[in-house]
């Protein structure tokens, strides 16, 4: 068993058969679409420099050179590919060179598959889900930086540069990392006590780290400084019916603790969206247990390990800070956390603090597994095979709903054809803009099976205005936009006078109104006597505005 985990090709081998696992059925022609993740045949850059701007440059880049359908299930496949090999490095980090690494393989496929991914994988929270696969690489980076005193150039680079691709990536996870390195230096503190010609020698690197991130990060540090960016309007306009729309899910504290504890409780658990592992899984507390035990087995034998205790403090803060306003103790620390430190409240979810639990019971249940492993009581070949088997089969079993397409639930579908078609012979061709209809953000498209983001500004070409009014929750609309309101009341009335004045005013040469929903609503535009129907398809009604300005 050892010269089989030991191979250094088994790695990436693995971890990619248990992604082709998951990821097979969606391989077919076409995108995958899920409510937080449309994409189109083109990559659209961002209308604001985001922190994001870059990774979407590099999407751009990489569209020129492959299908868009392509490039995003590779990024999925990439996803649970990461995941498991970087928990398998940082368990592996853990243990001394020789040692058995089946515990590190429990590791990574824990990491890759459990509640908290799946949740997120089916809300197509793909960038949410990166920063989640990069976040070993950081802790691996940290850990040997502080506790291995590693305080050359090259780990201050290599600290640095991870840190600023997951803040590229997945702004929320700096939120993971500064946790982290809280619980980290809490911990060496605690280590080198009063050593403070050590902790000197600690601070400088990370300072080195800290500024060069700094640095990089100005193209989209500075603006939310210097000006009010839409991304900082949204952010200010939080308030309580964010945090209680997007709170994390449970009926009563206990069992918002427990969701917590057992990965689960994102707030999209309680929309209906999909399958919840307690429902696929009917002995899913029992496999929690299971896990939690096995963890507490790894971290008992590990106490003395200072990164192991790192490890159980992000998580024990992680727990704290996932549980958000949903529960007492909690609630209370956390409202003022919300109510008086800056920043804090673009985390209005904050069940995405899990991703510190997960990292806790991935690398400390590997370990837990190595232990057992080592026992004296142990001695038959045949037992230690089978207790490995099924310790891999854990995560399986206790998320069963992940493999093969995540239970046939997502899959990949084509746009329309005469999407296309309607692209190619007028929208690409406008000089105007597009007013994509019907208004909402999120609606239900028979063409992805499912309720999505709206495509239409993914997919058309040139400027296309859609509704952003999320109806998530008590929230209507996430973002005070007076072109949205204006165009929202417009359609609202019925008003031909009003109408007027919004296709003026916003210069909307096209309407353009899919045949979803509630699109039967929007019949009065018919008799709209500047819109003439230009066309109309299966899918699609096209009106041109023939007052528009050429």
């Amino acid at each position: 068993m050892n010269n089989l985990f030991s191979k250094k090709w088994s790695t990436w081998f693995v971890y990619s058969l248990v992604s082709l696992a998951i990821m097979f059925p969606l391989l077919k022609p076409g995108y995958v679409f899920a409510l937080d993740m449309v994409f189109g045949p083109n990559i659209k850059l961002p209308n604001d420099i985001v922190a994001s701007y870059p990774f979407f440059l590099a999407l751009k880049f990489f569209s020129f050179l492959l299908p868009v359908q392509i490039i995003q299930k590779a990024l999925l496949f990439l996803v649970i590919v990461l995941c498991g090999y970087g928990a398998h490095k940082l368990t592996l980090y853990f243990h001394q060179k020789g040692e058995v690494a089946p515990g590190s393989y429990f590791a990574g496929i824990f990491y890759a598959m459990n509640p908290f991914t799946y949740a997120r994988f089916m809300d197509g929270q793909y960038t949410v889900l990166l920063g989640y696969a990069l976040l070993p690489f950081f802790a691996l980076a940290l850990l040997k930086m502080i506790f291995d005193k590693d305080y050359s150039k090259h780990s201050v680079f290599r600290l640095s540069l991870i840190t600023l691709l997951i803040s590229i990536i997945s702004i929320h996870a700096v939120g993971y990392m500064v946790v982290f390195i809280f619980a980290a230096i809490v911990v060496r503190v605690r280590q080198v006590r009063p050593g403070i010609a050590q902790l000197k020698k600690l601070l400088k690197p990370l300072g080195m780290a800290f500024v060069i991130v700094l640095i990089v990060s100005s193209y989209w540090t500075i603006p939310i400084f210097t000006s009010n960016t839409p991304r900082e309007q949204l952010v200010s306009n939080f308030d309580n019916r964010y945090l209680l729309s997007f709170r994390t899910d449970g009926t009563n504290g206990i069992s918002v603790v427990t969701n917590v504890l057992s990965l689960n409780g994102y707030w999209g658990d309680r929309e209906g969206r999909y399958i919840l592992q307690r429902q696929a899984s009917p002995i899913w507390f029992l496999l929690a247990i299971t896990m939690i035990s096995l963890t507490g087995y790894g971290f008992y034998l590990s106490r003395s390990n200072p990164r192991a205790r790192a490890l159980l403090l992000s998580a024990i803060i992680g727990l704290v800070l996932a549980v958000g306003i949903a529960a007492p103790p909690f609630s209370s620390f956390n409202q003022f956390l919300y109510n008086h430190l800056p920043f804090y409240r673009a985390f209005r979810e904050p069940q995405k603090f899990v991703s510190l639990i997960a990292l806790f019971y991935a690398v400390m249940g590997g370990a837990g597994l190595n232990y057992l492993l080592k026992n004296k009581k142990l001695k038959n070949q045949t037992s230690k095979t089978w207790l490995v088997t099924l310790a891999l089969l854990l995560p399986v079993v206790y998320t069963p709903t992940f493999i093969w397409g995540f239970n046939g639930q997502l899959k990949s579908s084509q746009y329309p054809k005469d999407w296309a078609e309607v692209n190619n012979q007028y929208i690409k061709k406008a000089k105007g803009s597009v007013l994509f209809l019907p208004w909402h953000q999120y609606m239900y498209f028979g063409f992805a099976g499912r309720v999505i983001s709206n495509p239409g500004p993914i997919y058309f070409d040139g400027n296309v205005i859609a509704g952003d009014n999320a109806q998530i929750g008590l929230l209507e609309t996430q973002l005070a936009n007076i072109r949205s309101d204006r165009i929202a009341k417009a359609l609202a009335s019925k008003s031909p006078a009003e109408i007027q004045k919004v296709l003026k005013n916003y210069d909307i040469q096209y309407i353009l109104l899919s045949k979803n929903v509630d699109w039967r609503n929007y019949s009065f535009l018919d008799n709209q006597s500047q819109l003439i129907k230009s066309k109309e398809t299966s899918t699609l009604k096209l009106f041109t505005n023939s007052t528009y300005a050429k």
